[in-house]
Formats: C-alpha cells, sequence, structure tokens
C-alpha cells in the first residue's frame, strides 16, 4: 500500500476532529453571552436591579462642602461632556460621543439659570500621577471649550472661602454680561460674596470674553438623554466591575 494514503486518513480525522473542537468553543461562548445580541432583542428580565449609591464617600464629602460655598450655583455631580458641551455636526457624533463625550466631570458648576460655569475635579493628590488618554482628552475639550477646571485634591479639601475665590469671578463675569447684553436670556441674579471681590478681579471680570458667556438653551436638534440612550453605539457591560470606573449606563467617571 503506497504511504501517501496511510497518512491520509489519520490526517483527515485529526483535521475534522479539531475544526469540530473549535466549532464547538464558538457555540459554546456564543450560548454563554446569549447568542447574536442583533437576533435576540433586550429584556430587562436578564439583568435584576439594585440601587446603588451614586457618589462615592470622596464625592459626597465634596459635594457637601461646595453646597455650602457655593449656595447661588448649581452643583451637578457626574456630568457627562455630552450634556453640556456642542460639537460640530459636520464629523461623526458617535465617533466623538465614544471618545469623549461619554466621560464625565465630577462636578458641573452652574449659574442659577443653568449656564456653565466652570468644573470641579477631584484627584488624589499623589506626585508624578498617571494621568489617561481619556482624561487627557476630556481636559482638551474643557480647555477649547474655554471651560476653566478646578483641580482639588479629595484627600485635603480646601475652606470655603478658598472655593468661592475660585468660582466667583467667573459667576461676576456672567452677571456683568447679563447687564451688558440686556437681550440675552440671561437675567441678573443677586451676587452676595461671603468675601468682597477685589477691584482687580471685578476688572478681569468685566473684561471677560463676550462669546465665553452667549450661551444658550437647548434647541430640539440638541442632543438629549435619550437620545443618548438609544444610540446603541457603545458595548454597555451587564455588570458593573469593581474598580473599572465604568458605570452600567455606559458613561465613564475621570
Amino acid at each position: 500500500m503506497n504511504m501517501h494514503y496511510i497518512w491520509v486518513w489519520p490526517t483527515a480525522a485529526v483535521a475534522l476532529a479539531l475544526f469540530g473542537w473549535i466549532a464547538y468553543v464558538f457555540w459554546y461562548r456564543s450560548a454563554a453571552q446569549g447568542g447574536n445580541s442583533k437576533s435576540r432583542s433586550f429584556r430587562s428580565e436578564d439583568w435584576q436591579p439594585t440601587t446603588m449609591r451614586p457618589l462615592t464617600q470622596d464625592e459626597l464629602r465634596a459635594l457637601k462642602l461646595l453646597r455650602k460655598a457655593l449656595p447661588e450655583c448649581l452643583l451637578l455631580p457626574q456630568i457627562a461632556l455630552a450634556r453640556f458641551i456642542s460639537v460640530a455636526k459636520t464629523r461623526s457624533y458617535n465617533q466623538w460621543f465614544g471618545s469623549v463625550g461619554r466621560r464625565c466631570v465630577d462636578f458641573l458648576v452652574c449659574s442659577e439659570q443653568g449656564d456653565v460655569l466652570g468644573v470641579i475635579q477631584l484627584h488624589s493628590g499623589k506626585a508624578g500621577r498617571q494621568v489617561s488618554e481619556g482624561v487627557l482628552r476630556k481636559l482638551k475639550t474643557l480647555e477649547m471649550a474655554e471651560i476653566p477646571v478646578w483641580q482639588i485634591d479629595k484627600s485635603k479639601l480646601p475652606d470655603v472661602q478658598a472655593i468661592r475665590a475660585m468660582v466667583m469671578p467667573e459667576l461676576q463675569a456672567a452677571e456683568q454680561h447679563s447687564l451688558q447684553h440686556p437681550e440675552s436670556e440671561w437675567q441678573a441674579t443677586r451676587v452676595e460674596p461671603l468675601e468682597p471681590l477685589t477691584p482687580k478681579k471685578r476688572l478681569e471680570a468685566a473684561i471677560a470674553k463676550p462669546n465665553r458667556w452667549n450661551q444658550v438653551w437647548p434647541t430640539e436638534e440638541a442632543r438629549s438623554s435619550e437620545f443618548l440612550d438609544e444610540m446603541g453605539m457603545i458595548a454597555v457591560p451587564p455588570l458593573v466591575v469593581k474598580g473599572s470606573g465604568r458605570t452600567a449606563t455606559g458613561f465613564t467617571r475621570g
């Protein structure tokens, strides 16, 4: 018998067994993940919901302090950039949202009218700490939008007066803009700082960039929270992985 035929059948049998094993592995993984997500509709019963605290202990301590220091402002914790930053529609919004827009700021500081004054970020205060690429993209976006970012050490929170010294010039600049532009949607509010502003800070607020405060109300074309919920472009994990920094909403802290 030809030696060629002796090795054909064993080789074919091994190849067939290997193919069957690979097919079984793919089938098993597909079954474990619930099959093809496109062919199977979403069922809420597959994820048993339970409540969880929306803020960490450090965030809660900081929020309580900020409420005491800034009673004239609205403080919104863990707000995604897509909720207060608009981008050009000449490029893919999905790409921007997946890379930057879904990232959250620790605290968004707004006026009583809802206009953005600045962002407060908490950090560990450790020397030489590394910053992820995603955080750098977020900070770059805030810089391009001319939104002030105040970094606060969460292990050593500043006092009330220090916080007011950071934020009040921005609020005072907004008040100046509302007085100089009566046609805008701004309505002047009574600002009574705990610590009087210096003449230098009043001058800086008065000459602030006009475009900085030309903020309008969202229109029908704005990206609402319902729009973000229906985008479906982010693979949302079924569970919150401890320490991953990603929540079950698809938004990313930090």
